[in-house]
């Protein structure tokens, strides 16, 4: 027979489920759905069959008792944790919103620099002027970008263009196609290069939540539904509720680098576990089984910022990582240059204990013969110290892309080690290069800054050329005076080639607002010349204006100079400060001086058509754009007051946010008798369902009017109807009078 319980788990009544069981003798069953909602691990055996429904036996998972408590009715199960079916709970950023569509638009950047120098001094007159200019456009089929250079006065060509491309991501492939002008990837142990031609590679940043390096995952398991806080050196990260049953939590969201997280998992009883484990997270590593890549051809670039269109020999790569394991990457690289050809493959291990440890071996084959390079490194970032270690070594003959004219050195060693001491961080680092033709550098550096308090922070630089015997030391105090400006003063003695050498300096500089304000920097120098410098920057909504003057010896200078953008989209043109990253056309109904926030900070303002241009938006990320409430007019219909946008990188994409304007009016309602109609009373707009209230003295407000309008009045008893005159949809909320209502 069928019995209907109620069920308690492990001591929790569990309030919102009762279940009809089946008992046979010592044998009791429950159906399967009920297994589920009590997160039960279903068993593999053969389930019993009444009245068409499932039922599986609790005996059959091992380790789970129960009993019938027969004064309350009552199914008590005592069972493990082992009993529940396990959870996969995912850390890692949330689902990436897809990209709207971009239309046809374009941008343009400036920078005019003027200068003059040796006015009223000895030296004879001279002045010259630049223009650094910048033109973009977007479509649905990519983004195309064209910089170049402007000069007058200089003995060099008046017009230079640097870089020309046509670049179209891809998001759901995490890969990005560049026709034109780019630079090349390097790999482990290339050199990048400018080219024009063709790259095909991956570019994780079209999905910015998208974590290409492999990340720990936390094992846990409760016997009730407990609450999970993950704490991550110290800091607490994250919370997450979790079903009774085995977890796991996946995508541990990490800081680089070694540390600790702690799991503190708490459940409905108080009781609390607590599991600590040690990590160690790097970037340079890829997720077992993610494919990196990088695919280049075309011509390298000569003579960049001089000429404008100066191309040399047929540049060809390919670099190719994969993610072999979450301890091991590999990487594959092949090059060539002309006549000139290199390849190589480096392998990067992870040792949780210290860091990452990396060796390359690379080939090569040239008209001057052939060679070989290998490498190895080494790498570490934790809360205790730090560090890093490079070692090259090629031969005599080896060749790659990119090389100097002297060819690759013998050896190559580079040293870094940071720590913090007593408050202090302390850096060292060494670098030594030896060349083929008994050319040898060898330079060792030491730095270290310390809090003074309230005096500012203390910096020491000290740098040696064990080759040359030169040397470096400087000193400084910086002393910060409010969230935008700083004071500093600096010494500095050094001695090279014999010669001594002093340098002293004082500055106050503060930086400029994020909205329209003044920046500044005033300093002064004694070396070699006592300088004087002077400058300012004042910064609107349209452009950033500088101006400034400076004094060395008997020579003076005077610039200034100019920066902003313009932006078009639609039927749109805005002027602008620079825009870098992507821009939105926002649209808030007609209303002007209505101020826009971009992730709560303030942005623009609407401009007499309720349109304002918002820049600096992250491509492929989720972007806030929202309305300051206080701006918008009392006959505003407000939908929402906010948005996400995500658009693609280097676009422009159109907003419209919910507020409409409407026809308003308030206005005295009273009934046939001249009397005021009783405050609660209900109006409404005939034809529409939306209500207005009435307040004290027959006050009231109705927006929507469209022409001459019929509202209807509604209290206990009584209702009555009156008609509204056609109002003025701009302007101020128009006060028609007493409205007498019958």
């Amino acid at each position: 027979m069928p019995l209907w319980l109620a069920v308690r788990v492990n001591g929790v009544d569990q309030a919102l489920i009762t279940a009809q069981a089946l008992r046979k003798g010592d044998e009791l069953a429950l159906p399967l759905d009920v297994w589920g909602q009590l997160h039960l691990k279903p068993p593999a055996a053969a389930p019993l069959m009444h009245e068409g429904l499932p039922y599986q036996r609790l005996s059959s998972l091992a380790g789970l008792r129960w009993e019938i408590d027969e004064a309350s009715q009552t199914l008590v199960i005592d069972a493990p944790a082992s009993a529940f079916a396990g959870t996969r709970v995912g850390l890692d950023a949330e689902t990436p919103r897809p990209a709207v569509a971009s239309t046809v638009g374009g941008y343009a950047n400036y920078d005019l620099q003027w200068q003059r120098n040796g006015a009223g001094g000895a030296v004879a007159s001279r002045s010259w002027s630049t223009a650094l200019v910048e033109l973009g456009g977007f479509g649905t089929v990519g983004t195309g970008r064209v910089t170049g250079l402007l000069r007058e006065g200089l003995d060099m060509p008046s017009w230079v263009r640097l870089d020309t491309s046509w670049t179209i991501d891809q998001p759901s492939r995490m890969a990005s196609l560049r026709i034109g002008d780019a630079i090349g990837k390097s790999g482990a142990w290339g050199r990048s290069l400018r080219f024009g031609g063709l790259q095909w590679s991956t570019d994780f940043s079209v999905q910015p939540g998208f974590l290409s390096f492999p990340l720990p995952s936390m094992q846990g398991e409760a016997v009730l539904p407990s609450t999970v806080d993950l704490y991550i050196n110290s800091s607490q990260r994250l919370q997450r509720q979790v079903p009774a049953g085995a977890f796991d939590l996946t995508e541990v969201p990490l800081v680089t680098g070694q540390g600790e997280v702690r799991m503190v998992v708490r459940d409905l009883l108080g009781r609390e576990q607590v599991v600590v484990q040690p990590y160690y997270v790097s970037p340079s590593l890829l997720r077992p089984g993610l494919h990196a890549y990088s695919y280049e051809l075309g011509v390298v670039r000569e003579d960049y910022g001089l000429v404008s269109n100066r191309y040399g020999r047929v540049l060809a790569t390919a670099t190719d990582r994969l993610g072999i394991s979450e301890r091991f990457t590999r990487e594959l690289r092949a090059e060539v240059l002309g006549r000139q050809r290199s390849a190589g493959a480096t392998g990067l291990w992870l040792l949780p204990a210290f860091g990452t440890v990396n060796l390359s071996a690379v080939g090569s084959d040239a008209p001057r013969g052939t060679g070989a390079l290998l490498g190895a490194g080494a790498e570490r970032q934790a809360p205790d110290w730090s560090g890093s270690v490079q070692l090259r070594a090629a031969s005599r003959r080896f060749s790659q892309a990119g090389e100097g004219p002297t060819g690759a050195p013998r050896l190559s060693l580079s040293i870094g080690l940071g720590t913090t001491w007593r408050g202090s961080g302390i850096g060292v680092s060494y670098l030594q290069q030896d060349g083929w033709r008994g050319e040898s550098h060898r330079i060792v550096a030491v730095n270290t800054a310390r809090q003074l308090g309230r005096l500012g922070t203390l910096g020491v630089v000290a740098l040696r050329d064990h080759a040359t015997g030169g040397y470096t030391l400087a000193v400084s105090l910086s002393h910060t005076l409010d969230d935008r400006s700083i004071a500093t003063a600096s010494a500095t003695r050094s001695r090279d080639a014999g010669q001594a050498a002093r340098y002293d300096s004082v500055q106050l500089q503060r930086n400029l607002p994020d909205g329209p304000g003044l920046g500044y920097q005033v300093s002064a120098e004694r070396g070699v010349f006592d300088r004087y410098t002077a400058q300012a920057a004042w910064q609107t909504e349209r452009a950033v204006l500088s101006a400034g003057m400076a004094r060395a010896g008997q020579n003076e200078e005077a610039r200034a100079g100019a920066s902003g953008g313009l932006a078009w989209l639609g039927d749109s043109v805005f002027l602008s400060r620079r825009i870098d990253g992507s821009f939105a056309v926002v649209e808030v109904a007609d209303y002007p001086g209505v101020q826009l926030l971009h992730d709560n900070r303030p942005a623009a303002r609407t401009d007499p058509r309720g349109r304002a241009l918002v820049s600096g938006l992250r491509g492929y990320e989720a972007n806030r754009i929202s309305i300051n409430p206080a701006d918008l007019p009392f006959d505003a219909d407000v939908d929402a007051l906010e948005a996400l946008v995500t658009p693609p990188a280097r676009s422009g994409v159109a907003l419209r946010l919910g507020v409409e304007r409407v026809r308003s009016a308030s206005f005295r309602l009273v009934g046939s008798d001249g009397t005021a109609l009783p405050p609660g009373s209900a109006l409404r707009i005939a034809g529409s369902s939306r209500s207005f209230p009435i307040g004290f003295d027959g006050k009231a407000f109705v927006s929507g009017l469209a022409g001459r309008t019929r509202v209807q009045a509604r209290w206990p008893g009584h209702e009555c109807s009156a008609w509204l005159p056609d109002v003025d949809d701009r302007g101020e909320v128009p006060e028609l009078g007493t409205v007498r209502c019958e």
